[in-house]
């Protein structure tokens, strides 16, 4: 995956990772052509920086983001001036996956820290 290509381009000593590396990696291993790896290593890089190498890696945050999600439900509802509103884990959702509003491409962007959104008519 993109994540282990970064962990093992990743140099604990200097804190850095070595792009070059994770290029080598990602073409290794046919990852390179998915135009979406790129930019994912990017963001995962962005994220380390944020919160560290440790926590990027184990892919946690350090609170709960569906709990925190669930507790602006309300305000979220009013200020968008939605019907009705869903806090779904990327599982939940994937056992839904197909159905009416439920997308793949959105599912798949979703990662932690950065939910994904999806809005339906009804």
């Amino acid at each position: 995956t993109c994540v282990q290509a970064v962990k093992e381009a990743y140099d604990e000593a200097t804190d850095k990772v070595d792009d070059v590396k994770v290029t080598e990696l990602l073409t290794e291993r046919g990852l390179i052509k998915d135009k979406r790896a790129m930019p994912f290593v990017q963001a995962f890089k962005k994220r380390m920086s944020q919160f560290g190498a440790q926590i990027a890696f184990r892919r946690t945050l350090p609170f709960s983001e569906g709990q925190v999600l669930r507790e602006i439900l309300p305000y979220l509802k009013k200020s968008l001036g939605l019907v009705d509103v869903e806090v779904l884990s990327v599982e939940e959702a994937r056992q839904n996956e197909g159905g009416a509003g439920y997308s793949k491409n959105i599912i798949d962007s979703s990662e932690p820290g950065s939910p994904a959104f999806e809005y339906r008519n009804v």
